[in-house]
């Protein structure tokens, strides 16, 4: 069985606090006039590296929306939070927002396809993810895209449709890499298999490799893809 990389998209293979800002300025319609500076402080602290209070998030969009709850009514949270998402999603894929991905990650992409197949694996709608792509100019750089995963359940149905292999095999071939450690390294842990983790203020928690970027992540990935074996968590 041949090994198996699986990449998260938003957050993992580009990183935007541009993107998160609007998600915020739009959430913050929704509030009233005298919590909106308090969440918007909120997120400029968290931002800049200052955290986010109380809240453990499994990632900035789970911060984005964590500092939100306390000042929305429950019963107005999802579609509050979805709009803000579909907003920040049509910025994402618009020339306002600067997003790019490093001659370096490239370079990566390429290389990890001559170990391993590389699947793109996303929680967010197959279209966008493909817009997306095609904005970085790494539309061609997965052996696959799979997008509605449903992560973290999917995580494992993902790597069962694409390796090719027995599920008891699975521990000692697949890796998995994103910034939401909830979706993309508790449940790979879980299994078994090596796991890495991203983001600038990513908390440090159990997990292969860590770093603030795909870029941090590099030599050890490429260390596991061309070696025979597993890797333990760290």
């Amino acid at each position: 069985m041949r090994k198996l990389l699986l990449l998260d998209l938003d957050g993992t293979l580009y990183q935007s606090d541009a993107v998160y800002r609007l998600f915020a300025r739009c959430v913050g319609e929704h509030l009233k006039a005298e919590d909106v500076e308090r969440y918007t402080l909120e997120v400029e602290t968290y931002l800049r590296g200052g955290g986010a209070g109380e809240l453990e998030p499994a990632s900035d969009w789970s911060a984005m929306v964590g500092l939100a709850r306390p000042y929305l009514p429950e019963a107005d949270q999802e579609s509050c939070f979805a709009g803000a998402y579909a907003r920040a999603r049509e910025f994402l894929l618009s020339p306002g927002c600067t997003v790019r991905v490093s001659s370096r990650l490239r370079a990566f992409l390429e290389a990890a396809r001559l170990h391993a197949q590389v699947v793109l694996v996303s929680n967010g709608p197959a279209a966008e993810a493909r817009a997306l792509l095609a904005r970085l100019g790494i539309a061609q750089a997965f052996d696959a895209v799979h997008a509605e995963a449903g992560k973290p359940t999917g995580l494992l149905a993902a790597a069962e449709q694409f390796s090719g292999g027995p599920r008891e095999l699975l521990a000692r071939k697949v890796a998995s890499v994103g910034d939401n450690w909830a979706n993309d390294i508790a449940p790979a842990l879980e299994l078994g298999w090596a796991a890495g983790y991203v983001g600038p203020r990513a908390t440090p928690r159990p997990a292969t490799w860590q770093g603030r970027s795909l870029e941090d992540l590099i030599p050890g990935v490429m260390g596991w893809l061309r070696d025979g074996g597993g890797a333990e968590p760290a």
